[in-house]
């Protein structure tokens, strides 16, 4: 992302009545490896966030990484910014560099836990996206002894998914001995969690705990997926394009990545200009028109909200969708492993 646009992007965040009225707002560098671009480009992000934050808007500042090129100068930029980290580590070696590999072919497991180590050495908590493949669901000890016994604070797992330019999943051709092994994995995974006193956020144990809350007080409410909530999330590419709903949608699809673009960086005056955009009003009007399916159809709706829609478009082919891989095994599985071992439900 050029200066030109990434300081447009900015300033943008800052004068949208849109944005700035949440009560936090997180800004996220993400995909590809964030950190190639070097520490001079986040202190420039971070100088026009300082400039344009006039309100002293509360953020939180994050970023995604395979950790492999942490040294001590980013470990020191990460804490005088308050920066949350989150390393993408599959788990332990055998597993992760079965998938984690470099352009030689080398595993990258090495590189990316001396950088984890790094970060806990200047003390940063360790927090981690996992993703599951197939393989990996026969191992749930093994992956949870890894993270306790490197001493992470938290870990989320992302199941391998069919996902812009990503078309093809292990977890493809869904069938019931998949959704068996996902469900053993999660059960034996809180099993060991449970024993070890909860000692390690596990994301999706713990959302589904705060949906079970919810329930409990909004009994007449049911829960609001973010990613199907328009501008709960806003995803800017390198060249200025918005997107918004699930930000896996800003890779488009293959034939055009813009397929879901809405307008760009250089070309507003603000974030609310977008609503009156025709491609954001056609969208949606599919993801609401998805929710109301899985509202009319699926019994884990109050729980769910309505599913992913980058998933449904990109598994099914419409926003219209309603029950897909994703949301069988992430949301639909989960939810059953937990109703089942504990008195919440």
């Amino acid at each position: 992302m050029g200066e030109e646009i990434l300081e447009t992007s900015i300033k943008l965040l800052f004068n949208s009545p849109l944005v700035i009225h949440n009560n936090i707002l997180t800004i996220l560098w993400h995909a590809g490896e964030p950190m190639a671009v070097g520490i001079e480009y986040y202190q420039k992000a971070v100088e026009l966030i300082q400039k344009y934050n006039v309100e002293n808007k509360k953020l939180v500042l994050a970023i995604q990484t395979n950790a492999t090129i942490i040294n001590q100068e980013w470990c020191d930029f990460f804490k005088k910014y308050n920066f949350e980290v989150g390393i993408s580590i599959d788990g332990p070696k055998f597993i992760h560099d079965k998938q984690r590999r470099d352009w030689n072919n080398r595993g990258s497991f090495d590189r990316v836990l001396r950088g984890a180590k790094l970060l806990q050495e200047n003390g940063m908590d360790l927090n981690a996206i996992v993703v599951l493949t197939n393989d990996s669901l026969d191992y749930p000890e093994e992956i949870y002894q890894f993270f306790k016994n490197n001493k992470f604070t938290s870990f989320g797992f992302n199941i391998d998914e069919n996902e812009s330019i990503h078309t093809s999943s292990s977890f493809s051709n869904l069938s019931a001995n998949h959704i068996n092994r996902f469900k053993n994995f999660l059960s034996k995974l809180y099993d060991l969690w449970v024993q070890d006193h909860r000692a390690i956020e596990i994301r999706e144990f713990i959302e589904t705990f705060n949906y079970f809350a919810f329930k409990k007080d909004n009994q007449n409410s049911h829960i609001l997926s973010t990613d199907a909530t328009a501008f709960s999330i806003i995803t800017i590419t390198k060249n200025g394009d918005i997107n918004t709903f699930s930000p896996e949608m800003a890779g488009g699809i293959a034939t055009n990545e813009k397929e879901f673009t809405i307008g760009n960086v250089l070309n507003i005056a603000s974030f609310d200009e977008l609503v009156e955009n025709a491609n954001f009003k056609k969208q949606l009007q599919g993801v609401l028109k998805g929710i109301e399916n899985c509202a009319n159809s699926c019994n884990y709706f109050e729980l769910c909200g309505g599913g992913s829609p980058s998933n449904k478009y990109y598994e099914k082919g419409t926003f219209e969708a309603t029950e897909t891989m994703y949301c069988k095994l992430s949301k639909q599985t989960l939810i059953d492993v937990i109703f089942e071992k504990t008195s919440l439900a």
